[in-house]
């Protein structure tokens, strides 16, 4: 049907004349509209509303890729820095785990000379830990040992937890959280005394290390504890002695550590 068969008149034809008036046509509430308001986000924009958004998007895409240029470039110079660092603390193998942890348990003050003599090649043995052809101290701590001890700590933590018909899930990971907390907590305190005390270098990586190294006695007693006490609190004198023998070892070594790194 036709609108003139409607209405009963002609519709009017639109006028191919431009109007008159400098203003532009108010929006009408039908498709065009709603097309005036997808374009420019609301009836007042007009004219501009097609060219706003395309502006909007290349200033906001050219932000973007800046940022991020920006965040790779600094992630990049960052990462072999990193990846250095991580390959000195971890570069172990099975004879230095071995040495450093018998080493640990009894801290004396090595005589052994060092199987390269500080040269580039040479034959070394197979409880040494090289790193860019030298071979470190047996005082130098290392990363492997104390990161393998707090994942043993924690796994150890849950297993008394559960054999005490006390575990839930939360215990795994409010003990790490306890952990590290307290780790932060020590190597804060420590670094403040070695800073006021004239050691203003001090790594703070080799510190931390250091101080993780607790994580292996306590490891070790809690091992102690499920064999003597058979999933019990233990009890006895074999225990409160092999308890105090390792805190000793823990305190003289660290005190070697230290003594060399400050």
């Amino acid at each position: 049907l036709k609108s003139s068969d409607l209405w009963g008149h002609p519709s009017p034809l639109p006028s191919s004349h431009p109007r008159s008036s400098p203003w532009p046509p108010a929006p009408s509430h039908g498709e065009h509209g709603s097309r005036i308001w997808r374009r420019g986000g609301s009836p007042s924009s007009g004219i501009m509303g097609g060219e706003v958004p395309g502006i909007s998007d290349a200033v906001t895409s050219a932000m973007v890729n800046h940022f991020a240029r920006e965040i790779s470039k600094g992630s990049l110079s960052l990462w072999p820095q990193f990846v250095g660092t991580a390959r000195r603390y971890f570069n172990v193998t099975h004879g230095y785990v071995l040495r450093k942890a018998a080493w640990q348990l009894m801290p004396l003050s090595s005589a052994k000379k060092k199987s390269c003599d500080g040269e580039l090649g040479g034959e070394k043995e197979w409880t040494a830990r090289i790193f860019e052809g030298l071979e470190a101290d047996i005082e130098e701590p290392d990363l492997y040992i104390p990161t393998m001890s707090f994942v043993t700590y924690v796994l150890l933590f849950g297993l008394v937890k559960g054999l005490q018909e006390q575990f839930h899930p939360d215990v795994l990971s409010s003990t790490v959280t306890f952990a590290l907390v307290t780790l932060v907590v020590e190597a804060t305190v420590v670094k403040a005394v070695l800073f006021t005390s004239g050691a203003v270098n001090t790594p703070t990586v080799d510190l931390v290390a250091l101080l993780a190294y607790k994580y292996l006695y306590l490891s070790l007693a809690m091992i102690l504890g499920l064999l003597i006490g058979h999933g019990h609190r233990p009890t006895g004198v074999i225990y409160t002695l092999l308890s105090l023998g390792l805190n000793v070892a823990c305190g003289v070594a660290l005190w070697q550590a230290l003594r060399r790194l400050a």
